[in-house]
């Protein structure tokens, strides 16, 4: 099962991989409105196909969805990652429209913990981070950290790459579409790896040391990003995504 999941995990990075070198293309010779338009006929015919070609599951469960759930927990990270992305323009990190943008948030975000302790069906059961010994809660929480790493990560690059010299590389958006690109194809090799080493192994040695190898590629980030090497920066970054991709 574990493997299963690994190589199911690894097909993110073949989507990364493509989509990538694809979409800077898009952005740099037409716009980056347009990088997104392309998606919608794309999402269209995956619609249509799944609907053709997936078979329907004959397993039926009497649970509903939790719907208020869903909607508390959408409204808070929109207004959360809302915040962060227009600080800049609304005066800074110290603005009162950031900080009250955030509080707002996190205000939704704890209407959401009540009440998926007090539904039925919760999308999120809260209970279970209260049980450490819980086996879904550290997967869980590791991945949520890897995910919000990742693409911090990954943004961070971006910005890396193309801030003119000497703080960045002066790259033009394209070529840091195919720079990044065979750094997301790490996790195609190393998601069904880490399947395998759970199997034999167990997950907790796995999280342990690849959430280790992970916090010492940021650290060589962190540190190297003065010596303006690009080599050494996609070393340290394909180290980090190593780690990342358990």
């Amino acid at each position: 099962m574990a493997c299963c999941q690994g190589i199911i995990a690894s097909t993110f990075a073949i989507g990364a991989a493509v989509a990538l070198p694809i979409g800077a293309y898009l952005a740099q010779y037409y716009s980056w409105q347009f990088a997104y338009e392309t998606a919608l006929p794309i999402l269209a015919v995956l619609i249509l196909m799944a609907y053709l070609v997936l078979p329907e599951s004959e397993a039926r469960v009497g649970e509903s969805i939790d719907y208020v759930g869903l909607a508390l927990l959408a409204m808070s990270f929109v207004i959360i990652g809302y915040s962060f992305t227009e600080a800049p323009t609304w005066g800074g990190w110290l603005s009162e429209d950031f900080w009250l943008g955030i509080a707002l948030g996190l205000a939704i975000l704890f209407l959401f913990i009540n009440h998926e302790l007090s539904t039925q069906n919760p999308i999120i059961n809260i209970g279970d981070f209260a049980n450490p010994p819980n086996i879904a809660v550290p997967p869980l929480l590791s991945s949520f950290v890897a995910g919000f790493g990742m693409f911090l990560s990954f943004q961070a690059l971006v910005y890396m790459f193309e801030l003119p010299k000497p703080i960045g590389y002066g790259m033009t958006i394209l070529r840091t579409g195919l720079t990044l690109a065979p750094i997301a194809l790490i996790m195609l090799f190393a998601g069904p790896l880490y399947g395998i080493l759970m199997n034999t192994v167990g997950y907790r040695r796995v999280l342990i040391i690849t959430s280790g190898i992970a916090a010492i590629g940021g650290l060589l980030m962190a540190t190297t990003v003065y010596v303006h090497e690009l080599m050494i920066t996609i070393i340290v970054m394909i180290i980090s995504m190593v780690g990342i991709a358990a």
